[in-house]
């Protein structure tokens, strides 16, 4: 599995992905979506490092794991993020995203049409994730795991935006094959296994 840098043609959008087959999974969105989607860049031993990268570039999230970015500006935080150790990626990164002052959380949003996902950076908050919200997932088998943009969807409504970001920090989101043939994009934890939202009673709500 490889870290990949997806784009589409028709705008500066760009997908960073977990995946074994990323160009099949760019052939398959393709055909899903008016626009064509390519593969741009690809990095074969840092499939690990999707997480950090996705904080990263958080400020410039346009929706559905797509990010407002330059294709160059993207590669290079990416970059960045891969040089890192392993042990110090995340506690480097949390530094670079905390405000620089109690009042910086509350200055506007950066424009990420103009600005560089690294200077974005500087004014996002941190969340601490809450242990009981990850009663809202349970692992199981990829024939019955949910797909991500479900999983978003549902940890959006139950916690909230950013505190749904925060959660899915924790886990990892790839591209994986499905036996209909294709592509599809899961969330799976540390160990790999695939998640899906839990129907439980003491799953928390807000």
């Amino acid at each position: 599995m490889a870290l990949a840098l997806l784009k589409r043609t028709d705008a500066d959008l760009v997908l960073p992905v977990a995946c074994d087959a990323p160009e099949a999974l760019a052939a398959e969105l393709s055909t899903l979506q008016p626009f064509a989607v390519e593969v741009v860049a690809l990095w074969p031993a840092f499939a690990g490092r999707l997480t950090f990268v996705q904080q990263a570039l958080w400020p410039c999230h346009a929706g559905n794991g797509w990010f407002r970015a330059t294709v160059p500006d993207a590669k290079q935080v990416i970059y960045e993020v891969c040089q890192r150790p392993v042990a110090t990626s995340l506690p480097l990164l949390r530094e670079a995203m905390a405000p620089e002052s109690p009042h910086a959380a509350g200055a506007n949003a950066p424009d990420c049409a103009t600005d560089s996902p690294r200077r974005a950076c500087a004014g996002k908050p941190h969340f601490a994730v809450d242990p009981s919200w990850h009663m809202l997932l349970q692992e199981c088998p990829r024939a019955t795991a949910d797909k991500a943009t479900k999983i978003r969807k549902g940890l959006k409504q139950a916690l909230g935006p950013m505190e749904a970001a925060a959660i899915l920090g924790q886990y990892r989101e790839c591209a994986l094959r499905v036996a209909t043939g294709g592509c599809q994009r899961f969330v799976v934890n540390g160990n790999g296994v695939t998640m899906k939202l839990a129907n439980c009673a003491d799953a928390p709500t807000l």
